[in-house]
Order: C-alpha cells, then sequence, then structure tokens
C-alpha cells in the first residue's frame, strides 16, 4: 500500500519559520496540529497516498521538491491543483500560528478584525468581512480563521478596546450569514474549520475520509502488514544493537531528569528532539509515575531501566504510527526493534506540542502495536 521511502521530515511548514521546532518556538504548539492535517494534500485517490504524500511533506524544501516527489507517487495530476493545495497548506500554517498568538494574547487585545488583501483578486463574499470586529472569545468567530478557500489571503489583527472604538463587534454566526452561498462552499472543502484545535483538524480529516469510495478509512485499523512489513521477529533478528539497560534508584533518576528540567506552561519537563528534529515534552509527574510506580519496575516491564533508550528510540525509529485515539487526541507511536526487543514510545499530539505519554517494550502481538498511518519508516537500520 505505502512506498518504500527514506526517513523524510514530518510537518516543518515553511509557514511556521523554523526547521527546528522547539519547545520555546512560538510556533511549537501549531506545529504539532499542522502534523495532523493529513489530508490537505488529499486530492488524489486513497488514504494510503494522502499518507504517502505526507511523509513527503517537508515544506521547507519548496514547492518544487515536493511537486518532484509527489509526481513519483501519484503520476499524473493538474500542477495548478498541486501548486495552489500547497500555498494553501502554507497559509494554514501561517494563520494557524498567527491564530494561536491571539488567542494567548486575547486578555490584551480581546478582539481581531478580518482584514483581505484589499485589491480586486479579492472574491466578493471575503469582502463582504473585511475590517469586520470579532471577539476573540467567540468560537464560531474563530472559524473564520483564513484561508477561506483556495488562494485565500485574508488574515486576522488583533485589537484592543481602544482600536475598536466606534466599531460594531459582530458574532461568528453573523459572520458566517454575510459570507452567503461561500460559506456552504467552505465547509464541504473543510475551510470552515479552527486550525488552532486538534478535534477540529480531525473532524476535517474525518470529513474528507467519507467522500472516499473503496477505500477503508478507518485509519486506525490500517497495521503493519497492510504498509507491506515483516514481523517484529523477522526485523529484530536481523539487528546487532540490543536494548540498553541502566541500574538507578527512583531517585537517582529523578535527578537527573530535574537536572536537565525546564518550565513549560506551568510544569517540568525534559526535552527530546525527535527525527524530525521536533521538541517532544516528558512532564516530571509522568516520568516520576513511570519510574517509581512497582507495577512499572517488574522484569516485563522494567521502565525504570528502559528509560536511556527513549532518546534514541524518537530519533531513530524503524517506523511511526499516526493514530487518533479520543476526541481531541492524537499520538505518534515511534517504535524501534532491537536484536532482543522491540520499543514503543507514545506520544500525545495536542495544541500545546509533543508529550511522551509511555513507553514499553512490545509485548503483545504486532497487529495491536504497530497500528495507524504509517508517517515514517526507515530502512536499512541494523
Amino acid at each position: 500500500m505505502f512506498q518504500d521511502t527514506d526517513e523524510l521530515a514530518l510537518g516543518i511548514f515553511k509557514g511556521l519559520g523554523s526547521k527546528k521546532i522547539a519547545y520555546s518556538n512560538a510556533n511549537y504548539g501549531m506545529n504539532a496540529l499542522m502534523n495532523l492535517n493529513l489530508n490537505r494534500f488529499g486530492f488524489n485517490k486513497s488514504l494510503a497516498k494522502v499518507a504517502e504524500l505526507n511523509r513527503q511533506l517537508d515544506m521547507s524544501k519548496g514547492y518544487h521538491d515536493f511537486y518532484t516527489r509527489a509526481q513519483k507517487t501519484i503520476g499524473n495530476f493538474n500542477v495548478n491543483y498541486l501548486r495552489t493545495e500547497y500555498n494553501t497548506a502554507v497559509a494554514a500554517a501561517q494563520n494557524g500560528s498567527n491564530m494561536n498568538q491571539i488567542i494567548a494574547e486575547q486578555d490584551t487585545f480581546p478582539y481581531m478584525i478580518y482584514q483581505t488583501a484589499g485589491d480586486d483578486k479579492v472574491r466578493e463574499s471575503h469582502a463582504a468581512l473585511d475590517g469586520k470586529v470579532f471577539n476573540v472569545k467567540d468560537k464560531t468567530a474563530r472559524k473564520l480563521n483564513p484561508p477561506n478557500g483556495h488562494g485565500c489571503r485574508c488574515e486576522f489583527t488583533q485589537a484592543d478596546e481602544d482600536d475598536v472604538q466606534g466599531l460594531d463587534i459582530i458574532s461568528g454566526a453573523e459572520g458566517n450569514a454575510l459570507l452567503g452561498d461561500e460559506y456552504i462552499t467552505m465547509k464541504k472543502g473543510g475551510f470552515n474549520t479552527n486550525m488552532a484545535d486538534t478535534g477540529e483538524i480531525y473532524k476535517l480529516n474525518s470529513t474528507y475520509a467519507k467522500q472516499l469510495n473503496g477505500v477503508n478509512t478507518d485509519t486506525d485499523q490500517f497495521n503493519y502488514k497492510d504498509a507491506g512489513l515483516e514481523s517484529s521477529e523477522v526485523l529484530r533478528a536481523r539487528k546487532r544493537k540490543k536494548i540498553k539497560r541502566i541500574d538507578k534508584s527512583p531517585e537517582e533518576l529523578l535527578k537527573d531528569f530535574d537536572a536537565k528540567a525546564f518550565e513549560y506552561k506551568n510544569k517540568r519537563y525534559n526535552q527530546f528532539l525527535d527525527f524530525g528534529k521536533k521538541a517532544v515534552l516528558i512532564e516530571r509527574e509522568n516520568f516520576i509515575k513511570h519510574t517509581s510506580l512497582q507495577k512499572y519496575l517488574s522484569p516485563t516491564q522494567e521502565r525504570n531501566r528502559i528509560f536511556v533508550n527513549v532518546a534514541d528510540v524518537l530519533k531513530s525509529p524503524d517506523e511511526v504510527y499516526l493514530l487518533h485515539a479520543g476526541d481531541n487526541y492524537f499520538k505518534y507511536n515511534y517504535i524501534r526493534h532491537y536484536k532482543d526487543e522491540s520499543i514503543l514510545v507514545s506520544v500525545e499530539i495536542n495544541k500545546n506540542g509533543f508529550f511522551i505519554k509511555t513507553w514499553y517494550k512490545i509485548a503483545i502481538e504486532d497487529t495491536r502495536a504497530r497500528i495507524g498511518v504509517l508517517v515514517s519508516l526507515k530502512k536499512k537500520r541494523l
């Protein structure tokens, strides 16, 4: 189902302006969300190709590089349409990042003003929204966050009380009404959504998936067999490297953690970089739980002893699967196979970033561990 490709960066979007996405980057949370937008290049005919294109979507290299890669994957296609989709994805990243900032600073700037590019190319429906003021707390209004269609160049700007003196503040519902028939077109195209919200992106992907004919759209039921991969047992037989184990007390492990800890959103974390140079965080309380509770310390679990491998699994995984695991909860499962065993690191993706939830040796059958949409595959690693 999937083509064999080398490891390629995921979601490093040109609109975010940074190749290395660290937790301190203002766009860290937005990068996490944009990694989930699997349908923006979904004009092709199957979810398998959607996943393949997303494996090749390294926007930092520009449109021409993506075009070359995409052509190999899906063959003949409308070039102008491909460029439009690419530009739309970049605009979505930029405006999604902007909305994150607007929401974060709403105490200072409680309003947002819709602005068009102001030229003769602006579509009439969008011009109707030009200059309209909305309350940032209005979630319906936030769904008007551009792009509101292919080629849309609109944006929201922040505003304080002084900026909106004498101006009417309208609701998101009133804004939708001003769009007229364009609002229906937007909904069908998946544009009436807030790119700063995980759940909204999932609904967008679900809407697209339902439009596919003859394709298994339950992506969480895909597994390694669908991707044409061999069993973990076969893969481990080819490996030379073994799992590392370190014997330290919970107190010693926590001391090591605290030596590298930093504060992010009022909690203490450690940071790792994955293969795509994304910052993946682990929260202090979660680390304590996994390295001190007795149920995690048994010979079959030994999560305290194998934690030393987590950095290796994230940086050099053999496989990475994307799963939808709740209303507002997605996760990446990073898997690396070693000579003796395989380790899975599960990373939650939400609007604040990437967070390690757990790690463990794969002790269950492959069809329960190696599941989801395969978004990265590394070959020939021993």
